[in-house]
């Protein structure tokens, strides 16, 4: 998958998550995810019920932009909200192989509800 379709794809749920009203990321305390077994950080779900190959939870209170890695070589950066557990699914043959956080500063949105959302247009990096 070329970055330019991964990137159109990031940016379509980024905005129809902002106009459905998504469930709030930013305020999902730590401690209102006991029980779970995510992990900060990338790591894959070999066998994950809902079909992810790898996920990406951000433990933190502030938006970041992480690199993503596919098996075919590609690459594209990605805005993750505060306590997001982003999931990745397979694209075709291609997985996401690594995602780590990268020092760019996202652009942030304040939606109507006063919620701060990543923008659908972000830094190339």
């Amino acid at each position: 998958m070329n970055s330019n379709r991964v990137r159109a794809v990031l940016v379509a749920v980024t905005a129809v998550a902002s106009v459905l009203g998504a469930p709030d990321q930013a305020t999902a305390e730590p401690a209102a995810r006991g029980g779970t077994q995510w992990k900060c950080g990338f790591y894959p779900t070999p066998g994950d019920p809902q079909g992810t190959t790898a996920r990406y939870f951000h433990c933190a209170y502030n938006h970041i932009m992480i690199r993503v890695h596919w098996s075919n070589g590609a690459s594209h950066l990605g805005c993750i909200e505060p306590w997001e557990n982003h999931p990745f699914w397979r694209d075709g043959g291609n997985v996401v192989v690594n995602a780590y956080f990268v020092p760019v500063t996202p652009r942030v949105l304040i939606a109507p509800s006063g919620r701060r959302v990543c923008a659908a247009s972000q830094p190339t990096g």
